[in-house]
């Protein structure tokens, strides 16, 4: 996962260390590397064919980056330099595996590096300070790439780890500004982060960074959780065939105090970014929990509820236990309890996506996959997964009309679905040219606008006194 850092936050941390600049920089060679140690993991750096460990060299600080960038006049930048997923890795090879990974990619750096000064300034993180760069600093950042690219031998097994890298230039006749290109390169690393990764970006003005208004936004959504100022939304699946209500999917409002009403899509991306989806998908299932107990006890909507999981939590290694709990804890049924997980979450680890959606089923819950299309599915795998449903991402359905690559797209995941024997759900119906077409492909069940848009749990109540939605 991507962790944000603030140059401002991570030197306030770890400036007490106090190491002066001269001890902490050094000029290195393929043929002499040190280690980078922290005070919490010792990473044994072991030089290629030598069988032999160097003196190690403490973790330097963004301080005294800062200090040595104002003493090298000459320097032309800064890149930094982030191992992609290395907390995956982590997880899945172990951290001793994970400390060979940072040492081998300190010495490939160091190599690559020659006369530059070089430090790691965070767990997978490391800086590089450029002199003479300028005019090649795109070919330069693309050999960087490839280099820290190559296979990786971690102790009797290889892996190969991307890497993301954010650059900064000083300008032309100024004098370095180690604040300035450690800020911007930090920005440009963020951003080849948000474009997937694997790639490296150069700052320019203009370039998205973390303003002042997100991170407010991030303590807000935080209050609003503890707060209760989040609401729960209801939007109906409906089978065409019976013409009847088959499924509730749930959805979130944020009623802010003083915005009013926000909607997901201004949330939900600042929830990925900080991590706080984690605590914000809980609220959202424990509460839609509730919700149908208390309609079940009141003897009306007999359906399944369907509620969303994000990525970060679906890759969380507890969450089946914790959906489970939550189960456990507000008396529903696991059997009403429909979980939306996106393709893309699913085939990013097929075998413990397999793991983990065997054990949700095995105990009632049914799982669909969300976004079905815009993904990278490997077929042969989706039949070994206990799946019950395909929802079509709406951008296909949204177009087909008028495009016809988005119509045979949809035709052919309604048929692969129908030959898996799987439901498939059309999202985002927003008209009856849409549902015409959908029709005449065999799709059953529909979902959007042209049914219903979100409802409030009291509208859907109404509805159901009305006799106006049918289960």
């Amino acid at each position: 996962m991507v962790q944000d850092r603030s140059c401002a936050d991570v030197c306030q941390r770890q400036a007490a260390a106090g190491w002066r600049a001269e001890e902490l920089m050094r000029r290195v060679d393929s043929r002499q590397v040190g280690t980078t140690v922290d005070g919490r993991r010792d990473v044994p750096l072991r030089i290629r064919n030598s069988g032999r460990c160097e003196q190690p060299v403490r973790r330097r600080t963004v301080a005294d980056m800062r200090q040595t960038a104002f003493d090298l006049a000459d320097a032309d930048g800064v890149m930094v330099i982030d191992i992609d997923r290395f907390q995956d890795i982590n997880l899945a090879c172990g951290r001793t595996a994970g400390d060979r990974l940072l040492a081998g990619v300190a010495e490939r750096i160091a190599a690559v590096a020659g006369p530059d000064g070089w430090c790691r300034t965070g767990d997978d993180e490391f800086m590089v300070v450029c002199r003479r760069c300028r005019g090649d600093l795109a070919a330069r950042l693309e050999a960087i790439r490839l280099a820290l690219g190559e296979p990786y031998e971690l102790g009797g097994s290889t892996i190969c780890a991307a890497v993301s890298i954010g650059a900064s230039l000083r300008r032309s006749g100024e004098a370095c500004d180690a604040d300035r290109l450690i800020h911007e390169a930090s920005v440009a690393l963020k951003h080849a982060k948000r474009m997937g990764g694997n790639r490296w970006h150069i700052y320019e003005p203009g370039m998205p960074c973390a303003r002042k208004e997100q991170l407010e936004l991030v303590y807000e959504l935080r209050q609003a959780i503890r707060l209760n100022q989040l609401e729960l939304y209801y939007q109906p699946r409906l089978d065409l065939a019976t013409g009847k209500v088959i499924c509730l999917e749930v959805l979130v409002r944020w009623n802010h105090p003083t915005r009013g009403l926000v909607m997901p899509r201004e949330f939900i991306p600042v929830a990925e970014e900080s991590g706080l989806i984690l605590e914000l998908g809980e609220w959202v299932l424990r509460r839609a929990c509730e919700q149908k107990r208390a309609w079940s006890e009141l003897g009306i909507l007999p359906v399944r509820i369907s509620v969303n999981v994000s990525p970060l939590q679906f890759r969380d290694a507890g969450f089946a236990d914790r959906v489970l709990g939550i189960l456990r804890e507000t008396g529903m049924q696991p059997g009403l309890l429909e979980l939306e997980i996106t393709e893309t979450s699913v085939m990013e680890d097929v075998d413990r996506a397999l793991e983990m959606i065997t054990a949700l089923n095995m105990n009632g819950c049914t799982i669909s996959i969300d976004d079905f299309g815009i993904g990278h599915s490997s077929l042969q795998r989706l039949k070994l997964l206990p799946v019950k449903c395909l929802k079509i991402d709406r951008s296909f359905v949204r177009n087909m009309a008028k495009d016809q690559h988005d119509l045979a797209i949809t035709n052919a995941i309604i048929h692969l679905g129908r030959s898996l024997n799987l439901q498939v759900v059309a999202e985002g119906v927003e008209d009856v040219g849409q549902l015409e077409l959908l029709r005449k492909a065999s799709c059953t069940t529909i979902q959007g606008f042209l049914l219903s848009p979100p409802l409030k749990a009291g509208e859907i109540e109404r509805l159901v006194r009305e006799e106006k939605l049918v289960c």
